[in-house]
């Protein structure tokens, strides 16, 4: 019996182990075409991320039109296997805090991040974190399951 259960369990093994290799060699996507999207379709000046060190990647894109606003997500995996969405919107803040945090939110001090005072959400459904910048019709969140280094290194990278 223990013949055939190490029989079945090392193909498994090969398969976990090859899959983690292939996707660990995956770069992510190209966000650029989405940001230039936004940039010309927002009524707000687009902020992306620049100057982020070796071990971030875009995994994900998506611009689109609310009837309330225009909605910017750009997810992200940190080099330490982290995984936050950047979103940007015209959308009014507090609806869009609704949908993006949920309702049950509570928000947190205030963190200086760049010369600009965000509000940090330190539980977001149960175990994610968030970071929320507010400056006249636009809103920037940044939220996900990181450290809180890399929710500030995301912020303080953004131009």
């Amino acid at each position: 019996m223990a013949i055939s259960l190490l029989v079945l369990l090392v193909p498994i093994l090969v398969a976990i182990w090859g899959y983690r290799l292939i996707a660990s060699g995956n770069e992510g996507i190209d966000p650029a075409p989405t940001y230039q999207t936004a940039r010309s379709t927002a009524h707000y000046q687009v902020l992306v991320p620049t100057g982020l060190p070796h071990g971030w990647r875009a995994t994900s894109a998506a611009n689109s039109h609310e009837s309330d606003g225009s909605v910017l997500r750009v997810g992200y995996v940190t080099p330490h296997d982290g995984a936050l969405q950047l979103v940007e919107s015209d959308r009014p803040a507090a609806a869009l805090l609704a949908t993006e945090l949920g309702t049950g939110a509570a928000a947190g001090g205030e963190v200086r991040v760049a010369g600009h005072l965000w509000r940090a959400y330190p539980q977001v459904h149960r175990v994610d974190r968030a970071l929320v910048w507010t400056e006249g019709d636009r809103t920037v969140i940044i939220v996900g399951r990181a450290a809180d280094a890399d929710l500030v290194r995301l912020a303080e990278s953004l131009r």
